[in-house]
């Protein structure tokens, strides 16, 4: 006998899930910071994604068949967003505590609404405004330093949370278009090339991670990433 969830069960189940990531994202940040050390950011992220990419594959099975160009398209325009965002937060990470990218980073939600309105004109609530007030004084209280002006890792972090927010915008735009695996291979896959070309002869590094990072960046993309963007998309 099978069981149909209510539409509110699914949303509650939608619910709990991204808690559970978010959760994961938050313990991501300290261990991203103390893996990385003189490693290229770039190579870091090009494992992370290769990883995601191979777990969603076996995760995705049958449904690889039906991967089209579209798919691949989309996957790539999502994956431009996705890899700026993590290498200037990998960066950001280098030079600023882990709590404070993780606060700015969640700035991301701040900047989704009115990344919102400029592609699909979408309004701005009222309510999101006052968010954005909050966020940026609790920003403000963050990094401010000396002269008041934050450091070089905040500012990274920042772009990163802007990244995301696009990010998020179209995934919102290509996600009800596609399969939900075969999205979340396909960005998988064009992050893991974007990242690699990036990082160029440094992808060499990679072949001399330490067991801890090894294992650090396998946990990154098998629940931080692989996991993760299956549940968001």
């Amino acid at each position: 006998m099978h069981t149909r969830l209510s539409a509110s069960s699914r949303s509650v189940l939608a619910d709990l899930s991204m808690v559970g990531i978010c959760v994961v994202w938050g313990t991501s940040f300290a261990i991203v910071k103390s893996s990385v050390g003189d490693i290229n950011p770039a190579t870091f992220i090009a494992v992370r994604f290769a990883i995601a990419s191979i777990i969603i594959w076996l995760i995705a099975g049958p449904r690889m068949k039906k991967l089209d160009r579209s798919t691949w398209t989309a996957g790539l325009f999502l994956a431009a967003p996705l890899v700026a965002g993590f290498l200037t937060q990998t960066h950001g990470l280098k030079v600023t505590t882990a709590s404070k990218a993780g606060f700015i980073t969640g700035m991301h939600v701040v900047f989704t609404p009115f990344l919102e309105y400029a592609f699909r004109r979408t309004k701005v609530l009222p309510h999101q405004a006052v968010g954005v007030a909050v966020a940026v004084a609790g920003l403000a209280m963050l990094t401010v330093r000396g002269l008041g002006r934050p450091s070089a890792g905040d500012l990274l972090v920042l772009a990163c949370a802007f990244a995301f927010g696009l990010h998020i915008v179209l995934l919102g735009r290509y996600s009800p278009r596609n399969d939900g695996f075969l999205l979340s291979f396909t960005q998988m896959v064009w992050s893991t090339l974007l990242a690699a070309l990036i990082a160029g002869r440094d992808m060499a590094q990679a072949a001399s991670f330490t067991p801890d990072v090894a294992w650090s960046v396998l946990y990154l993309g098998a629940t931080g990433t692989a996991l993760a963007y299956l549940v968001q998309t």
